[in-house]
Order: C-alpha cells, then sequence, then structure tokens
C-alpha cells in the first residue's frame, strides 16, 4: 500500500467515508491507525444521516482549497439526502459528484483515492491519507497487524 501514497491531482475524495472520518476526529471518536498506515473509524457508516457531514466536508473542503489542491467530492447516490449534501458543497464551489456506486468512480477516476475503504485502496493506482495530512498531531490507536 505504501507504494501507492502519492498525491497527484486531482484527488478524488470518497465523501461519505473520508468525511465521517472527519467527523469522527472532531467528536473525539476513536480513530484507528490500521497497518497499512491509514486512518479508520469504525463507526461502519453510523453517521451517514447526521448532518454534522456537512461540516466535516466544509472542514476538508477548507483546508484543500487553503492549500491550493485540485480535487473532487463522490457522494454515493444510494445514500439519503446526497443531492442536499451536494446542493451546499456546490455552493461553497466544491466540485461535487453524485454517482451510482461511489466506489467504483474513485478507483477508476484519475488523479489520486482519497478513502480509507480498503477495497479502495487495495484497487485504486494511487491513494492518500488527507485525514492525517489535516490533523498531524492526531493521536490515532495503533490497530494490532493481525485486526487490520
Amino acid at each position: 500500500m505504501r507504494k501507492k501514497v502519492e498525491l497527484k491531482e486531482p484527488l478524488i475524495i470518497d465523501g461519505y467515508n473520508v468525511g465521517l472520518t472527519v467527523l469522527s476526529v472532531l467528536e473525539k471518536d476513536q480513530v484507528f491507525l490500521c497497518d497499512d498506515g491509514f486512518i479508520r473509524d469504525m463507526n461502519a457508516g453510523s453517521k451517514k444521516s447526521s448532518p454534522r457531514i456537512i461540516d466535516a466536508l466544509l472542514l476538508l473542503s477548507s483546508y484543500l482549497k487553503e492549500k491550493g489542491v485540485d480535487f473532487i467530492v463522490i457522494l454515493d447516490s444510494q445514500i439519503s439526502k446526497s443531492g442536499e449534501l451536494k446542493r451546499t458543497l456546490a455552493g461553497e464551489r466544491v466540485t461535487v459528484r453524485v454517482v451510482e456506486r461511489a466506489d467504483k468512480e474513485v478507483i477508476i477516476s484519475s488523479g489520486t483515492a482519497v478513502t480509507s475503504d480498503f477495497v479502495v485502496l487495495m484497487k485504486a493506482s494511487r491513494v492518500y491519507d488527507v485525514v492525517q495530512a489535516m490533523f498531524p498531531n492526531l493521536k490515532a490507536i495503533k490497530m494490532p497487524d493481525d485486526i487490520s
């Protein structure tokens, strides 16, 4: 995995996946540094309908804009309120696409996949953990090699 870590623009953001991890950090939920070097949360998507996902994605977007990084947020159309989330982000001048299969879109898009989804990380040609970049002093729990 570490051989694939590269920051080639645009970043293709797995919106719900990364947004939920950022939200976990903001809410001081436990996050884990897995043996592949990526930060993960263990909410299993339980907060996808939380209105705070908007805050997390706006914070992520602000961070990337401040760094001058070109990015696209990909949202899964099967998740409730994806259209509303797209409108909110687009109103903040964030490029957003709502697609039927977000994982597949992140994998096949040119650029760098930003996710903590293991399958996407394995299949994408370039990957990057923006959560670690955003929160460099984050104290994540180290996962034992035989668990992650």
